[in-house]
């Protein structure tokens, strides 16, 4: 059901993780939006070309990768970029990491009410 050439699309995979409560749809709406910017890079080799579908030859073309409008390109989009996604899969890793180990280490259960409290304190 998840993986093979017969498993449910992405975004229904993000259902299913939302309906398990893995994640909010804030999360949600951002590896939606990740994915799309992923299906670009495969689907095309030429990421910095400018996107030609729909346009007359005279209209400014817009970048293939955008992120939040602004072309990916860019060191501090870029950045901003990375800075969002990092969060989401530290905290994707940690969440199902901990799950994972919880049960099996007093010291684990110590160090992730610290991470914890330290993430209340600095959100």
């Amino acid at each position: 059901m998840l993986e093979g050439p017969r498993s449910i699309s992405f975004e229904m995979k993000l259902n299913f993780a939302i309906v398990l409560r893995l994640f909010n749809s804030k999360t949600q709406e951002r590896l939606i939006e990740l994915n799309t910017l992923r299906n670009r890079v495969s689907h095309n080799w030429f990421l910095k070309a400018p996107q030609r579908r729909d346009k007359s030859p005279r209209q400014k073309k817009p970048p293939l990768l955008r992120y939040h409008g602004r072309d990916l390109h860019d060191v501090k989009v870029i950045k901003d970029f990375m800075s969002e996604y990092t969060k989401i899969y530290l905290q994707l890793f940690m969440k199902h990491w901990l799950y994972a180990v919880s049960d099996r280490s007093p010291a684990l259960r110590v160090w992730s009410t610290a991470l914890q409290v330290k993430k209340e304190a600095c959100p």
